[in-house]
């Protein structure tokens, strides 16, 4: 699987070892997702779907498409973030 850095531009992609325990990277497909280990084993949950259409990969955004992406992830995730205080 491909994981590229948040808000990278041009892309930078990313191999599992080099995202550390809770921290957060983009998939192929555009998901957000974190990286956690349970035990000695090692997971990447998805946080927030993506913001692109069926079919889209990161990869393939023209860098004003992927301008557009991080400023639709970002208020995406922040979102996410700003709901899951209030339920706590």
């Amino acid at each position: 699987m491909k994981y590229y850095k948040v808000n990278s531009q041009p892309l930078v992609s990313l191999n599992e070892e080099q995202v550390k325990a809770g921290e957060i990277a983009y998939t192929e497909l555009g998901k957000c997702v974190k990286k956690i280990y349970i035990d000695e084993n090692i997971y990447f949950v998805e946080v927030v779907e993506s913001v692109l259409n069926e079919g889209e990969t990161l990869s393939e955004l023209t860098p004003v498409q992927l301008e557009l992406f991080w400023k639709l992830s970002k208020n995406k995730l922040s979102k996410h973030e700003s709901k899951n205080k209030d339920t706590r």
